[in-house]
């Protein structure tokens, strides 16, 4: 493992109002648990190589290097992942 991931409070929170949408209003509990494990799998991705993904657009709007790692649900949706750097916390 290159880097630690840090996951913030707000983002932890979007976590949980995700799985809580898919779970409870799309009526999906397996879904939820599909995608919690394509997000898990895209945080191992960050562990071992945040580094290598791009930047995101949204970069150009702040002073940080923002940088995004893309991941898709079983069903192929996709979603994406904003973090920064510093030193090697993710």
């Amino acid at each position: 493992m290159k880097f630690t991931v840090q996951v913030l409070r707000r983002a932890a929170r979007e976590v949980d109002a995700i799985l809580h949408f898919i779970s409870e209003e799309r009526k999906a509990p397996a879904g939820a648990a599909s995608w919690f494990f394509a997000y898990e799998k895209a945080l191992g991705r960050l562990a071992d190589s945040a580094d290598s993904f791009s930047l995101a657009a949204e970069d150009a709007n702040v002073d940080d290097e923002i940088r995004e790692c893309l991941f898709k649900t079983r069903r192929g949706l996709p979603y994406q992942l904003l973090y920064t750097i510093v030193g090697n916390e993710v």
